[in-house]
């Protein structure tokens, strides 16, 4: 068993595909993609065109629940769940990554979530991020916690360019050389919490003037995008680049900052995060189970529910270099070698042992 297809293909949009499937490939293992997309069964009609395969490797289901209408989106819902069931009668295993719960922007969640409790059901093996997301899928999938494995995100190391002084970052991108840069980098969405950082920037900026804020990112939509610059323009020391930021500047804005600022609303696993901790860079975000475990050792600026204005206080008075060391050690962890064959091991479990009932 070594052809695995993954579906949808994201990896235009963010490398963790190519980087998992770089490291089976190492291990001798044939990785698929689609091609293109079909309206009718399209993970059957793309197993078929790969064929054989031996196990589809589900990432977001998102994709597949299209429609702009309620009872379309049934239509959709259902057409996934048949079309899942039609890849299991080929003898395909499926192995399903639950990145999310339900999509960070559903409007319609309760019918994402009966779909996806239908995928877990179809599914013979589950991966998760870490254990505390296990326990929550277990509960609101409702299937037993045996079915589904804990195998953390890779990094992001090789991906962008390398650090380079940060006096020349700051320069490039045009940004104060005096204080202290709080980054908040990725895509720009309204449960990142953005909102409330820039609630509380000028209140830590009467204090600290020298220090800058710099938002980067391609926004959800032009309505957002708009909402955030009314915010910014009564921020001192405020800088949104409201777009997409091509992969040769990525590393610009890490070398750049000296935190990052993540005030997540809801987060299961963050991109954003595991590519602050590819470049070293000490973070500042909720105390959610499954952020500390990631960072760990790494936890001096995470914080409970309401306390982001005194943590980017307190980072004031957190040695910097020696949290960046810790960053960079909770990084090392996550190798894309060990994180590959712990996946093989899922596909190899899901192919010979008993199915768990669910």
């Amino acid at each position: 068993m070594r052809r695995i297809l993954m579906m949808p293909d994201y990896r235009s949009d963010n490398p963790y595909q190519q980087l998992l499937a770089d490291g089976l490939l190492e291990q001798g293992k044939q990785v698929k993609f689609p091609k293109g997309y079909r309206r009718v069964l399209p993970v059957t009609r793309a197993s078929l065109d790969h064929a054989p395969i031996d196990v589809l490797h589900l990432h977001w289901p998102g994709p597949y629940l299209k429609g702009q209408t309620w009872a379309v989106k049934v239509v959709y819902a259902v057409k996934l769940l048949v079309d899942l069931f039609c890849v299991r009668q080929q003898g395909i295993r499926i192995v399903w990554t639950v990145h999310n719960k339900v999509s960070h922007d559903t409007d319609v969640p309760e019918l994402e979530l009966w779909v996806r409790r239908g995928v877990a059901r179809l599914a013979d093996r589950l991966i998760v991020h870490d254990e505390a997301t296990r326990r929550e899928v277990a509960k609101t999938y409702r299937i037993p916690a045996a079915k589904i494995h804990v195998i953390p995100h890779g990094h992001y190391r090789d991906v962008y360019g390398d650090s380079v002084p940060k006096a020349e970052a700051r320069e490039a991108l045009d940004v104060p050389q005096m204080g202290r840069v709080f980054l908040n980098f990725g895509m720009l969405r309204p449960y990142k919490g953005i909102e409330t950082l820039l609630d509380v920037w000028p209140v830590y900026q009467r204090d600290h003037p020298a220090d800058t804020l710099l938002i980067a990112g391609k926004p959800a939509d032009l309505e957002y995008e708009e909402a955030l610059r009314s915010q910014v323009q009564a921020c001192p020391n405020a800088i949104l680049e409201a777009r997409f930021i091509p992969d040769e500047d990525v590393h610009l804005y890490f070398s750049a900052a000296d935190v990052m600022v993540l005030p997540f609303r809801q987060i299961t696993t963050s991109g954003s995060m595991l590519l602050a901790m590819s470049y070293g860079t000490p973070i500042i975000a909720p105390r959610m189970a499954s952020l500390e475990k990631t960072l760990q050792p790494a936890t001096d600026l995470l914080y409970e529910e309401e306390n982001l204005l005194s943590t980017l206080r307190r980072s004031q008075h957190v040695n910097i270099e020696a949290l960046a060391q810790k960053t960079k050690e909770a990084c090392d962890r996550l190798s894309w070698d060990r994180i590959s064959g712990q996946t093989w091991g899922v596909y190899a479990e899901a192919a010979q042992k008993e199915l768990v009932s669910a």
